[in-house]
């Protein structure tokens, strides 16, 4: 006979149990899990922001920084150059175009400078003097330094130029080595005055008492002569213990474009008979300084005609005035379209006794140097062959 097993309810409940059981440890350790995740996302959340946040302060150093370093390029009082390997400008700031008068996307620069560095081989550690002229053709002497711009692994990737005006710096150069010949010059010039002038008034002496004795027309006339050199001597003598005084001033306020006028009309007739146009261009600026008017309309008046004279075949005289705020001079430009003079003549034409005319003293400039000097300033010259020559006034705009 066959037997049946049969399930009791019993039996049904306690499988049922044990599902549950199981799905409930299954469920739990699920939910673990689970619960284990979520803490792992939100400590990789916080990760994630304390990076991003780090990443948003050095980003925001970074722009700083960068911005400093720009501020600082664009307002530092040396021109910089940056070239790569082919010459291009990869960098300029502000002074650099101003001085070069070009931008970062105008080849002139790198025209410019790849014509004064030279080969790339041989351009690297230079340096040297470029001579450029301004939008308003004024001259800046340039102090040019060439080096080697590396990357990290020493490399060259380009070329760094440094551009410094040493304008103010080679005419104080000049000015105080001229200023050292003059005070020697005018000590030797005062003492060889006063030499001859002793028996110069002598000779000047007994020649007066001689001509009362003479009756002889033909002796009187050549003791005409006689006398009459000896006056053209005594000139020649107070110019030149001119030169070697201390100018003596009478300070006032006065104005230079008065003083100007004045000038320019004592030499209208000569302008009038060379076919020379006089060009006045004025600072709007005050012209009030404190100058002796004498002194300084003998500069002024010395200036022109030296301008007009430098223009046989005619021509136009510029006088120009300006202010100068960042130095504090007023200067005088006297601008003519003459011949122009040599390199070699304008280190000299304010030594005493130089001159480039058939006759003259050679005393003019060299007085007119001192008269200025005495005011505190300084006279230069900039000159351009067959182009013209420009003489400038310099003096102090605030003077007490």
């Amino acid at each position: 006979m066959q037997q049946t097993t049969t399930h009791g309810p019993n039996t049904d409940f306690r499988a049922i149990g044990q599902a549950i059981t199981l799905f409930n440890e299954h469920s739990s350790r699920l939910e673990q899990s689970y619960q284990a995740m979520e803490q792992q996302v939100r400590e990789l959340t916080a990760e994630l922001n304390r990076k991003n946040e780090q990443l948003r302060l050095n980003l925001k150093e970074k722009t700083l920084l960068n911005l400093y370093l720009t501020n600082i390029l664009e307002h530092v009082g040396v021109g910089i150059v940056v070239l790569d390997e082919r010459g291009k400008v990869e960098l300029i700031n502000g002074q650099a175009k101003q001085w070069l008068a070009v931008d970062q996307h105008d080849n002139t620069v790198a025209v410019l400078l790849s014509e004064v560095t030279g080969e790339a081989e041989q351009c690297c550690d230079r340096h040297f003097e470029l001579t450029l002229r301004g939008p308003e053709d004024e001259v800046h002497h340039l102090s040019v330094t060439v080096n080697a711009l590396l990357d990290i692994g020493s490399r060259r990737i380009g070329l760094v130029v440094l551009l410094q005006d040493v304008t103010e710096a080679r005419k104080l150069k000049d000015q105080a080595e001229r200023n050292t010949r003059l005070t020697a010059l005018g000590q030797m010039i005062s003492h060889i005055a006063h030499e001859i002038r002793n028996p110069l008034g002598s000779i000047e002496l007994f020649a007066s008492l001689l001509r009362r004795d003479l009756q002889d027309a033909g002796q009187l006339e050549l003791l005409d002569h006689v006398i009459g050199g000896i006056n053209n001597l005594n000139h020649v003598v107070d110019s030149h213990l001119q030169f070697s005084r201390t100018v003596k001033l009478n300070q006032q306020p006065s104005s230079v474009h008065a003083q100007l006028d004045e000038a320019l009309t004592y030499v209208s007739h000569l302008c009038a008979a060379g076919s020379v146009t006089v060009e006045r261009r004025y600072t709007a600026a005050p012209d009030t300084l404190m100058m002796d008017p004498r002194s300084i309309q003998q500069v002024f008046l010395n200036l022109a005609k030296n301008a007009v004279e430098a223009m046989p075949r005619g021509g136009r005289l510029l006088v120009r005035t300006r202010l100068d705020s960042r130095h504090a001079l007023f200067l005088i430009d006297f601008e003519d379209q003459g011949k122009g003079i040599p390199a070699a003549s304008s280190n000299r034409i304010f030594d005493p006794f130089y001159t480039t005319k058939d006759q003259g003293t050679g005393l003019g400039l060299a007085i007119c140097n001192n008269i200025v000097r005495a005011h505190g300033g300084s006279l230069s010259v900039e000159s351009v062959i067959d182009a013209g020559t420009t003489m400038t006034v310099a003096l102090p705009a605030l003077n007490n």
